[in-house]
């Protein structure tokens, strides 16, 4: 019960370009469960490829998160198809030769920018799936991630 009052504080969550971010803060660790309903969610408005949600309060200066690509859906049951064009998360021709993002990737990509941001990140930063993903970075570093 806890969860869904949560959520439904969070409200609207808007997409910033082609992501969405949903930053909390909980003593227990919802950020998992937080990301994975956004991202259903968002798919229904076809801009946003992933959702983030970074959690604080959860480990002792630190901001867990998750991130997950947003799969489409459309208004009837079908879903849309992995070349479907109206998909904001399929991309013909990635280098990856995959038609969906690489979140580990595209993370990875985004570190590699900032110099101090990737020497410390730690090796275990976006380990998972490459359509679900997450880690924790001290919280002076998520901020400037």
């Amino acid at each position: 019960m806890r969860l869904r009052s949560m959520t439904k504080k969070l409200g609207l969550v808007p997409c910033h370009g082609r992501f969405a971010l949903v930053e909390i803060t909980s003593g227990f660790q919802v950020h998992l469960l937080i990301v994975k309903r956004w991202s259903g969610t968002l798919g229904r408005r076809r801009k946003c490829s992933l959702c983030m949600c970074g959690q604080s309060g959860y480990l002792e200066g630190r901001v867990g998160f998750s991130c997950r690509v947003v799969h489409c859906r459309q208004e009837t049951p079908r879903s849309f198809g992995a070349n479907d064009s109206k998909c904001p998360t399929t991309h013909a021709g990635n280098a990856n030769g995959s038609d969906t993002v690489d979140l580990i990737a595209l993370l990875n990509e985004y570190t590699s920018r900032d110099g101090w941001v990737l020497a410390r990140t730690g090796a275990d930063f976006a380990n998972g799936h490459k359509q679900a993903t997450g880690s924790s970075l001290p919280a002076e570093v998520w901020e400037r991630f």
